[in-house]
């Protein structure tokens, strides 16, 4: 495909304003190597998001603040290392978002009161540690937004220094010391847009700071607010950027309206991003209703369904190729049931923490790990129930710092109606003590719960989770699939397939069991839970199930742990935070949900780590 910047303007206008003409070019651009992907916001995988997306950023996750709210206390990985695990097991490209940023949710509070030597270190060791725990990373927004939100710490760093921009060089030049091979990246927004007119060359100034170092390897121009921006403009702001030499990603993209003018935004401007040969891949910044920063910019309904923007997106660019199953019998989807794993540690930002209970983000004190931080002056946390599931007992888990004496006290207050309640240890978690107490939830209304310190101040590493108690009943939802090609299904294999034991010695003494329960069948498709007991004395770290299907099943998703399927093998692997199987009697479960044609037979036996079980 030729380049556009070669196209008279009006050319490009037409080009741009005859869908027809657009949708015929659409599949020699999906051939091309572009990435097209979207955010993980939580620790869960997003609604069908193998379905349409083919890269992963972290929405917050990866930001300094999220990792480390407390100075030297990195422990708040978990969502960053499910997105980069994610990534790396479907051999999605992963960038990670972000190290420098300048604010309040991308550097940390502690940060700033700082001396500038104190900063400096602690940048330094921010980075180390980012990219020491995360080594195949594919692209990094080293510096975000430098024009408009420069850190707390800029001086720290070299300020202004000689460039303009010595803090930036900094950044890079400590990025590129510590990240191996990840190609590096500067990100802005108003580039490309018409929001603000200097912002471009001002942008090109600091690249070009970069680019005679050495050190920058792309470039990243956010989407935001581009509803008003004429396509003409967008493609003259890419051909300057082109003058570059640099790929250029298109980061943080979401266009907004009713259907009808999503609709036509994503036909008028879309296709210049995409089919410019300088832009080598696009992130949308979230894709289903309810999980986004900016309202009427979802591509997906929360039930499933497609809005026409992105029924239309995936035809364009020819899609991801999923495997699908006919659109012309809707299918029959039970949402799994949430698990919780080992140590029930989420990030709490608008997470679901136990089954149908999240935080409130309008509470006291900053949070940005599994648990939430109580403010250093006392106060309260406040959580609510999202949906109120099916009622039932739910614990409010308390830690504090090893050494500290004495129960803690404060008052409780469940749906207006408080008392006092004193919280004694009942365990220990790594180097923290973990007092608990168990409350019940309204079924089917929204419940408040809040936890106010009483009789003395609750520390600031004092911190609190919802956990465990009855998960939400299930409810079947119709979701119609995002494309109009139906899969071929192979008739069921003839010859059942062997599973012959190993002839090495087993590595899972004592022996495993196996638990393949079908939650739900609709006759196409069906919910499978599968839970795997080691009946050993020792614990298994690192765990793979395999067997073979009977029929023609395919998994479509699959939760709590990775999956490879070739024809009717299937091999499942343990997710970054479920590798370990505890010794006699010890248990992981995993779920997924296939389709299948015929009959849904349950599998003859598994192997796990190359054991047969019984």
């Amino acid at each position: 495909m030729k380049r556009l910047r070669f196209l008279s303007l009006v050319a490009v206008v037409a080009l741009v304003l005859v869908s027809a003409l657009l949708m015929s070019q659409a599949r020699d651009v999906g051939a091309q190597s572009k990435f097209l992907g979207n955010i993980w916001r939580t620790g869960t995988e997003p609604l069908n998001f193998s379905l349409y997306w083919n890269q992963v950023s972290p929405e917050n996750s990866g930001k300094w603040t999220s990792c480390e709210p407390t100075r030297d206390v990195m422990e708040t990985w978990l969502w960053l290392d499910r997105a980069y695990d994610y990534a790396k097991s479907h051999g999605m490209p992963f960038k990670e978002h972000t190290l420098v940023w300048g604010h309040s949710s991308g550097e940390p509070s502690w940060v700033c009161s700082l001396s500038e030597a104190e900063q400096r270190a602690e940048v330094e060791e921010w980075i180390q540690a980012v990219c020491q725990r995360y080594p195949d990373m594919d692209y990094i927004d080293v510096v975000n937004e430098p024009l408009h939100d420069p850190p707390c710490y800029a001086n720290a760093l070299g300020g202004s220094g000689s460039t303009g921009w010595d803090w930036v060089i900094w950044s890079f030049e400590t990025a590129r010391q510590y990240c191996g091979d990840a190609d590096l990246l500067l990100n802005e927004y108003n580039i490309i847009n018409n929001e603000e007119s200097s912002a471009l060359e001002r942008f090109i100034d600091v690249v070009e700071v970069l680019q005679s170092r050495g050190l920058v390897d792309g470039i990243g121009v956010q989407g935001h607010s581009m509803e008003n921006t004429p396509a003409s403009d967008v493609l003259s702001k890419l051909n300057r950027l082109d003058d570059l030499g640099l790929p250029i990603y298109v980061s943080e993209l979401e266009l907004r309206g009713d259907d009808s003018l999503q609709l036509q935004l994503y036909q008028n401007l879309f296709p210049v991003m995409w089919e410019h040969d300088a832009v080598h891949g696009i992130t949308l910044w979230g894709y289903v209703q309810g999980e986004m920063w900016r309202d009427e910019a979802h591509l997906l309904k929360s039930d499933g369904t497609e809005r026409p923007a992105m029924t239309w997106l995936m035809d364009y660019v020819g899609g991801v190729q999923p495997t699908t199953v006919p659109t012309s019998t809707p299918v029959t989807v039970v949402p799994p049931t949430p698990t919780t794993p080992p140590g029930g540690v989420y990030q709490a930002e608008d997470a679901s923490l136990g089954g149908g209970v999240s935080v409130d983000t309008n509470h006291s004190g900053y949070y940005g790990s599994g648990f939430v931080n109580f403010p250093s002056s006392g106060g309260y946390v406040e959580y609510r129930s999202v949906d109120g599931g099916n009622g039932g007992s739910r614990t409010l888990r308390f830690r504090h710092a090893l050494g500290a004496t004495g129960a803690r006290t404060g008052q409780l207050t469940i749906n207006g109606a408080s008392r006092n309640i004193t919280f004694q240890p009942t365990g220990s978690w790594d180097s923290w003590a973990i007092l608990e107490v168990t409350v019940n939830l309204n079924a089917g209304t929204s419940n408040t719960i809040r936890l106010q310190s009483t009789g003395q101040d609750l520390a600031n590493q004092d911190q609190m989770e919802v956990v465990g108690g009855t998960s939400p009943t299930a409810t079947p939802v119709t979701v119609v699939p995002p494309t109009s090609t139906p899969v071929t299904v192979a008739p069921p294999t003839s010859t059942p397939v062997t599973v012959v034991p190993p002839t090495s010695t087993p590595d899972v003494p004592g022996g495993c069991a196996v638990n393949y329960v079908i939650q739900n069948d609709w006759g196409s498709g069906a919910t499978v839970n599968v839970t795997v007991q080691n009946n050993g004395g020792s614990a298994i770290n690192g765990w793979t199930l395999t067997w073979a299907f009977p029929g023609n099943q395919q998994i479509v998703h699959l939760w709590n742990g990775s999956y490879t399927q070739s024809g009717a093998s299937v091999s499942v692997s343990n997710a970054a935070w479920n590798g370990t199987i505890g010794g006699s009697g010890g248990t992981v479960s995993f779920g997924f949900n296939l389709s299948y044609s015929g009959t849904n037979a349950e599998p003859a036996s598994f192997s796990l780590n190359g054991t047969v079980c019984q």
